[in-house]
């Protein structure tokens, strides 16, 4: 299963009945997960969090997310 199916799986478990702390551990995989799909640059920053990266940093120093220069983001 590739990384954007397991986030979007986990998110359906999430519901408005479901108890506080599940819904912080479900909010925290879906994040984890997220950083491991693959997010075009912008303007030679950080797609998430702005950082200024270098064309051989294949994650971001600052947050963790994978970068792929080749890739266009969703």
């Amino acid at each position: 299963m590739e990384p954007k199916q397991a986030k979007e799986s986990l998110e359906k478990f999430s519901t408005p009945y479901s108890h506080q702390i599940y819904k912080d551990a479900v909010n925290i995989a879906s994040e984890a997960l997220n950083k491991t799909i693959p997010k075009k640059p912008l303007n030679g920053k950080c797609y998430e969090c702005g950082w200024r990266l270098n064309e051989i940093d294949s994650y971001c120093s600052n947050c963790g997310q994978k970068i792929r220069w080749d890739v266009n983001h969703d």
